[in-house]
């Protein structure tokens, strides 16, 4: 916005600042959004060799170009940077995947909809779920009342295999007390497993 020179300067007078402030700091806020501009053209023209570098290898990549423009950029302040104008690359974690329902096998009604879960060893529900263990993944299969929270039953294995939510059912089963094995249900999410 342009003012006229008289209206400036007692509009700068009424803030304690000078004509040659204002127009200094717009001198630094072009200068800003230049250097600005020239970064990202370097980041797209590194990115076009490497689509996936994140921000703090891109600001090692740009230390040379930023030493030769003169430019004074923090890792952080090129993070906020590359985030305004939608350049930043989100990790892709590995992930495991823990069930699998759509096997060939059959599948078992599900006979827990709507059922009021009111005394122990009346509902067991079973799960398997990851620990990430470094790069891997360590898998634990758990069998808990529903009632009361308690975990009846554990296994830890490095696969997917069987056997471990077979072992951890197995230990749920002996500490179940006689004659409540005939009211019990144990549910699962239907995987393979």
């Amino acid at each position: 916005m342009q003012y006229p020179l008289a209206g400036l300067g007692k509009l700068c007078g009424l803030f304690g600042k000078s004509r040659q402030a204002y127009y200094e700091q717009l001198w630094q806020q072009e200068k800003i959004e230049v250097n600005q501009m020239a970064i990202l053209e370097q980041v797209v023209k590194i990115r076009q060799q490497l689509p996936s570098v994140g921000t703090e290898k891109l600001h090692h990549l740009l230390t040379d170009f930023l030493a030769e423009q003169q430019i004074k950029l923090g890792r952080d302040k090129l993070y906020d940077l590359l985030r305004e104008h939608h350049l930043l690359r989100t990790k892709r974690r590995k992930r495991a995947k823990t069930t699998n329902s759509q096997h060939p096998f059959y599948k078992y009604a599900n006979l827990i909809k709507e059922l009021p879960v009111s005394y122990p060893n009346q509902l067991w529900v079973s799960d398997i779920t990851y620990i990430r263990t470094g790069n891997d993944f360590s898998y634990l299969s758990l069998i808990t009342d529903a009632y009361s929270h308690k975990i009846m039953g554990w296994a830890l294995d490095t696969t997917l295999q069987t056997k471990e939510p077979l072992a951890a059912l197995q230990m749920a089963v002996k500490s179940l007390p006689k004659g409540k094995e005939e009211s019990l249900i144990h549910h699962s999410d239907r995987g393979i497993q």
